[in-house]
């Protein structure tokens, strides 16, 4: 299953979560590919939704897209 943000707390508890938008926004794009294929027109909707999304810090938003793939497919998990 998705790892989701906020795991740290438990161990850190002052730990401060850092993602990197540069590396993040690469994965979501990469991820696009491989659920969608690289033809689909739906790539680059899908992928800049969710680059939106964490520009806004809608964390959950794009984990909740991610998991109804990883339910559906094996492989996604």
């Amino acid at each position: 299953m998705l790892k989701k943000p906020g795991n740290a707390k438990g161990s850190f508890p002052i730990a401060i979560e850092i993602i990197d938008l540069f590396h993040a926004k690469g994965t979501i794009s990469n991820t696009a590919i491989e659920i969608f294929g690289s033809e689909s027109e739906y790539v680059a909707q899908w992928a800049k939704t969710c680059r939106d999304e964490l520009e806004e810090g809608k964390l959950n938003s794009i984990i909740g897209k991610l998991e109804v793939f990883a339910k559906k497919f094996k492989e996604a998990q």
